[in-house]
């Protein structure tokens, strides 16, 4: 399959744009209500969506459609030829005075068959000090016929006098999951076979930019007729299976040293992790789960993950290079060892939100029943007590190693041993 999926899919109506609702509406609603200006700045991370936007934006204000709404509509006399009256320029490649002199020049050609004569000019920040001195006078007193759309990843580098004379537009990063739904529609579209977990991967690694998932997954269809492996995927781009990840983030959390290390090694030995990848992923998944054990008011976990999400993010402000593995198992084995202050009300918080539902189910096929049969009522000095709804549970979990395994599970949510017993 010889396509450029980045170009195939680059949108070319507002309704196609993914990931950049705020732009999207400004821009759209300036059309709706011919409320137009002579300058705008089209800001944020590369790839987001700038460029492809303000083709999108010139080619709406010079659409011939009676009705604002469907601008640009791709099939009047002017959206046959858009880019007759639209400019691009490359700031990176024209960045002396001299060039906006000469640009100064064109502007007064009257545009051929749209309203506006439109320049896009991408990378603005490029521009030298006299190129942006020479701009600044064209865009302080425009001809009426002229339009300009400037794009730039690095505001600060632009001069306030150019700023305060543009509408500014910030582009955000587009999340994991606008990428992961809209390289979905793409794959099923062009009929590439990639399950769900490759999809993350590739999001993921696109860091916002959806144009680098577009090249990823492109990079990635070697032979249409051949499904895409996540296995394959995970060597091309050093990122593993994001179970593997949470069960990492889950080891720190129990605060148990031997669970930590395994996890960290099975991700790096048979996931075959590279380790800056592998810190940026637990970065994400701490975060993920911070953010859901806030919604859920899981408040045993709060420090515990704000605290992984900002060491390891420290971790990744030096060069990617110098990571290893043992960095890894230090800062996991550090933020693990430090001491959980265990109360009756986290306890019965692990109880509810299935903490300990998930540890004690390994070691016994009723878990389910015994935990919502019974309820924390006590706790003090490394002692636990229980109260049961059911007599014959009760009596049940005194035989064998019912007691016992319970005891583990808790062990292994908090790290530390708290012995357990049942009121009678």
């Amino acid at each position: 399959m010889n396509i450029n999926l980045y170009t195939k899919w680059r949108p070319h109506r507002f309704e196609e744009f993914v990931g950049q609702p705020g732009p999207v509406k400004i821009l759209r609603s300036m059309i709706l209500n011919n409320r137009l200006r002579n300058a705008y700045l089209l800001y944020g991370m590369y790839g987001s969506g700038k460029t492809s936007l303000a083709r999108v934006f010139a080619n709406a204000v010079n659409c011939k459609h009676p009705n604002p709404s469907v601008r640009p509509c791709g099939q009047c006399k002017y959206c046959e030829k858009p880019s007759v009256d639209i400019v691009e320029i490359d700031a990176a490649s024209n960045t002396s005075i001299d060039d906006v002199r000469s640009l100064r020049e064109k502007i007064m050609y009257l545009p051929e068959l749209g309203q506006k004569r439109i320049y896009i000019i991408d990378e603005i920040h490029r521009f030298s000090g006299g190129a942006f001195d020479a701009l600044l006078k064209i865009i302080e007193e425009p001809p009426p016929h002229i339009m300009f759309l400037l794009a730039t990843t690095e505001l600060s580098k632009v001069p306030q006098t150019i700023q305060s004379r543009c509408v500014l537009i910030q582009f955000q990063s587009v999340s994991v999951e606008d990428i992961e739904e809209h390289l979905q529609n793409i794959a099923q579209a062009e009929g590439i076979s990639i399950d769900r977990q490759g999809i993350h991967i590739l999001a993921v690694e696109a860091k916002g930019s959806m144009r680098d998932a577009l090249k990823l997954l492109d990079q990635m269809v070697l032979d249409p007729s051949l499904r895409i492996r996540t296995k394959d995927i995970q060597l091309f781009t050093g990122m593993i299976n994001r179970e593997m990840v949470k069960d990492i983030v889950k080891a720190i959390i129990s605060r148990s040293p031997k669970r930590v290390i395994d996890s960290i090694s099975k991700a790096c030995d048979d996931g075959n992790a590279i380790p800056h990848k592998l810190v940026e992923q637990i970065v994400e998944a701490s975060h993920a789960k911070l953010m859901y054990s806030i919604n859920n008011k899981i408040t045993s976990e709060y420090e515990v993950l704000a605290d992984i999400a900002s060491k390891f993010s420290d971790l990744l402000k030096g060069p990617s290079n110098r990571i290893d593995k043992i960095d890894i198992e230090i800062l996991s084995l550090k933020i693990a060892s430090r001491p959980v202050n265990i109360t009756i009300d986290l306890l019965i918080n692990q109880w509810n939100n299935g903490e300990i539902y998930e540890a004690f189910s390994k070691y016994t096929h009723f878990a389910n029943d015994i935990l919502q049969n019974c309820t924390p009522i006590y706790y003090e000095n490394n002692i636990l007590v229980i109260r049961f709804h059911n007599e014959r549970l009760s009596e049940s979990m005194k035989v064998g190693n019912k007691l016992e395994a319970l005891e583990n599970a808790v062990k292994e949510v908090n790290g530390i041993f708290i012995q357990i017993k049942i009121q009678d």
